[in-house]
């Protein structure tokens, strides 16, 4: 990890992750950011059964709550999983050892975790201070608000999980995970919001967002348990740009040609825009840019917003995903 000014034109307000020796971006704020996160198996060649997608979704639930990296969307697929998260790892100096117990105990329950002890043992080592205490803070503060540990946190105990059931080795996904810093403006969130709820549909799996099982696509989020620790104000404010933009990405081609006029359809704009490292409107991808000279891949997606407010003549599709007119207007409040 490399952190503030350097010849490759960072600045303090970013930080770029090395991977053995060899340069590999990832292009992350220092402060509040919003991303898009996914990761894939080995060429797409090994599927999870429904109760692997279980096990998957219930530990980016606990990953989230450790990391304490706002989960917006979440969507556990055969072949991977797709996130648009809110991360700032400025809140790490707000963690208290009462929190910092309770993440600990969500990760790993009462077994012993990654300090060598459980969560009770860990509460005794923090009251008692020292020397032990602040290295244990230390080590998680260092794990807490942050994308990358978020998703290896996911990635790597999956992978041990899966390997014990299947009695093999090795690696389990494509190398690093995907990461795309997105602009905090209700399109663009939105945007991506909607292409993770609506993966399951382009993957086969359903014809209804709503109806996957393993999705936070609907009303009530993720049916089962206790969802991520949303943060309802943010899913507020990029509700209508959501639906919107579902109802777009879901149309009929007919509906598209009319929307774009028989510009980029939206299956390969999202294929695009999966590609990117920033993701924003032209001064905001610029502005980024200019802050790290390492970006090679960034697209302003100005035009998408236009897109989506285009096709709010298509949103009342929504209503045939089991919404009544009432509850679509109280998602809009």
């Amino acid at each position: 990890m490399v952190q503030g000014q350097s010849k490759y034109g960072l600045d303090r307000g970013v930080e770029v992750e090395w991977d053995g020796g060899m340069r590999k971006a990832r292009y992350k704020l220092k402060g509040e950011g919003y991303y898009y996160l996914r990761t894939e198996t080995l060429g797409g060649m090994i599927r999870f059964s429904a109760e692997e997608r279980e096990f998957l979704m219930r530990l980016a639930v606990r990953a989230s709550e450790f990391t304490g990296v706002d989960v917006l969307e979440c969507a556990v697929l055969p072949t991977g999983i797709q996130l648009v998260v809110v991360a700032d790892p400025k809140e790490r100096a707000d963690t208290g050892a009462a929190e910092l117990v309770a993440r600990y105990r969500a990760l790993y329950g009462g077994a012993v975790g990654c300090l060598g002890y459980d969560a009770d043992q860990l509460e005794q080592v923090l009251a008692k201070g020292g020397a032990d205490a602040r290295e244990a803070r230390q080590v998680l503060l260092a794990r807490m608000h942050d994308i990358s540990q978020l998703m290896k946190t996911i990635k790597q105990r999956f992978t041990s999980w899966y390997n014990r059931r299947h009695n093999r080795r090795g690696t389990l996904w494509t190398d690093r995970f995907q990461s795309v810093l997105l602009e905090p403006q209700p399109n663009t969130v939105g945007w991506y919001r909607a292409s993770v709820q609506s993966a399951p549909v382009r993957a086969g799996e359903v014809f209804d967002p709503y109806d996957y099982r393993w999705s936070t696509a609907g009303p009530g989020g993720w049916r089962g348990i206790r969802c991520f620790s949303l943060r309802r104000e943010l899913r507020a404010w990029t509700a209508r740009a959501v639906e919107e933009a579902l109802s777009w990405l879901l149309a009929p081609t007919s509906q598209i040609a009319q929307i774009k006029g028989n510009r980029c359809p939206p299956r390969e704009l999202e294929a695009a825009l999966a590609r990117r490292v920033i993701a924003g409107s032209e001064a905001f991808v610029r502005r980024h840019q200019a802050r790290w000279s390492g970006v090679r891949q960034a697209v302003p997606i100005e035009e998408v917003g236009t897109s989506l407010w285009a096709a709010r003549g298509w949103r009342r599709r929504l209503l045939g995903y089991g919404l009544t007119e009432s509850e679509l207007e109280k998602r809009e409040e």
